[in-house]
């Protein structure tokens, strides 16, 4: 039996990585894959040998709380792959750990795909080397990423991004018509903030303060106005329960929806990442932000290497949607950003850019056809 190996060590990477069991398994029915990944790689049929998604940090403070961890992982997937030797292996995103494990894993002979390349165009560009080096196949979720790799001399193929696969586009008049509006109370002029600081514990923990801050100052200038906290599975219910009941900030927290809440919103207030671009698709406008430990934001200062930090600006070419990053994401700041964003003439003009840019992402059936062009390339009909 043919073994298919997937590494994705993040949360994002176990949405991707799952969508892609579900495409492999019903284009090739007979293909046993086994994993590092997640719930939702499980629930997809793949055989978890470890999960390091509860381990996925931000930053080099960050990860190395949970290094030792994380190396156990490292060392149970080596001694899996040098004695099963799977026909493939495929890497989805994680640059640090998988980067590593693609020189470990050329050794052995075992071809290599990069899915969902890591985003070395922004920062840390020596590590094109390494994907030259080690990685058999290149398979892009961004299309103007197969110019960054022609650089290089490395042919990727655009697939679409995955995250077409998952949620779809909605029009102006399914979003001020979605059942969460009506479940937290909204009518009439009243707005709708989603409060998105992030999916994993820690980063969730560092931008609640400055969203929190910000929705007071909000409601100076716009009392009529609810503000909805996202919260992934994975954040502590106590720590939020206990926050909402000693907060002063008025906020409600809602559990499991953040998809729900990023379609109903009028605006976000979004940590930077992959959440920026599931925004972006559901065309709500969005102020994003970010924090970094101290020592993680000194060395990003030094490496980073575009003038745009999110995603959405960064496929725009420019500044559609406002960053305010470290020490520019205070409360006062966000807030004049939002409530300038909440004027129906730039509340369009964004919503309507936040279109273009989504469309930019390809369409529907990316993992579909990164199945295709994985097994082709191993050469499974």
């Amino acid at each position: 039996m043919t073994e298919m190996f997937i590494v994705a060590g993040e949360s994002s990477g176990d949405m991707y990585g799952a969508n892609l069991v579900k495409a492999l398994k019903s284009a090739a029915p007979g293909l046993k894959i086994t994993a590092l990944g997640g719930s939702k790689m499980k629930l997809a049929g793949a055989d978890i040998l470890a999960d390091p998604t509860q381990y996925a940090s931000v930053g080099v403070t960050e990860v190395a709380v949970n290094l030792r961890s994380i190396y156990k992982i490292y060392r149970k997937l080596t001694a899996y792959v040098e004695a099963n030797k799977p026909s493939a292996i495929v890497l989805i995103d994680y640059p640090e750990f998988n980067l590593k494990f693609a020189a470990f894993a050329k050794k052995l002979k075992i071809p290599l795909i990069y899915y969902v390349t890591p985003q070395i165009w922004a920062w840390r560009k020596g590590r094109v080397k390494k994907i030259a080096r080690f990685i058999d196949k290149v398979i892009v979720a961004f299309e103007f990423e197969k110019e960054f790799y022609k650089q290089f001399g490395i042919e990727a193929e655009f697939a679409g991004h995955p995250l077409l696969d998952i949620i779809q586009p909605i029009t102006t008049e399914e979003k001020f018509a979605h059942p969460l509006r009506k479940e937290l109370g909204i009518e009439g002029d009243v707005k709708l903030v989603a409060l998105l600081p992030g999916s994993r514990f820690g980063e969730f923990k560092r931008h609640l303060p400055v969203l929190l801050g910000a929705t007071k100052e909000i409601h100076k200038t716009l009392p009529a106005t609810v503000f909805a906290l996202a919260c992934a599975p994975n954040i502590d219910r106590k720590f939020v329960d206990n926050l909402s009941a000693t907060s002063d900030a008025q906020f409600i927290p809602v559990f499991y929806r953040t998809y729900d809440i990023m379609r109903a919103a009028d605006i976000a207030l979004v940590a930077s990442g992959t959440a920026t671009l599931e925004t972006a698709i559901f065309k709500t406008p969005m102020v994003v932000i970010y924090k970094l430990s101290f020592i993680t934001g000194l060395i990003a200062r030094v490496v980073l290497h575009l003038p745009h930090y999110s995603l959405v600006n960064i496929m725009a070419g420019r500044t559609v949607v406002p960053e305010l990053l470290q020490g520019g994401a205070t409360p006062e700041n966000i807030a004049r950003e939002a409530v300038s964003i909440l004027s129906p003439d730039r509340w369009r003009r964004m919503h309507d850019e936040l279109a273009g840019i989504a469309a930019k992402l390809g369409t529907p059936g990316a993992s579909t056809r990164a199945a295709r062009i994985i097994l082709n390339f191993i050469g499974v009909k």
